[in-house]
């Protein structure tokens, strides 16, 4: 004979609707992590630090200058008298700013060049890219 006791043994249960709940926050927080990371397009440059480094997320263009005063157009090598001409035909008839990516030890002369090629050529919406200086 088995005697009443307060305690009964109960079968554990898995509930699955936390479990959905958990999955899905995860799921969301994944999603918004992986759209809100900058994509850079152009080549592999050491830019020069600053305290802050804004991070726009619109559609835009990239001219690189490398450590050698090599410029690239997204991606695509040109010389100074006719970068102004390819950023306008990469461009087309897109409002989209344009990202000068200086290498720290590119030559002054070449980015001031440069940026003096694009404002010939019309261009307004030009910003100098930089990292973020790490705090102490």
């Amino acid at each position: 004979m088995k005697f009443p006791t307060g305690f009964e043994r109960r079968r554990a249960r898995v509930e699955i609707v936390p479990l959905i709940d958990v999955v899905f926050l995860l799921l969301v927080f994944f999603i918004y992590a992986s759209l809100s990371m900058s994509v850079h397009r152009g080549i592999p440059l050491a830019l020069p630090r600053v305290k802050e480094a804004p991070v726009d997320s619109r559609d835009y263009l990239v001219v690189s200058v490398t450590a050698e005063g090599k410029i690239f157009v997204n991606e695509e090598e040109t010389n100074l008298a006719e970068v102004g001409e390819k950023v306008l035909r990469e461009r087309g008839e897109r409002i989209v700013p344009v990202f000068v990516r200086g290498d720290r030890g590119a030559p002054f002369g070449v980015i001031v060049g440069v940026l003096d090629a694009l404002r010939q050529e019309g261009i307004r919406d030009v910003s100098i890219e930089a990292e973020e200086k790490e705090r102490p």
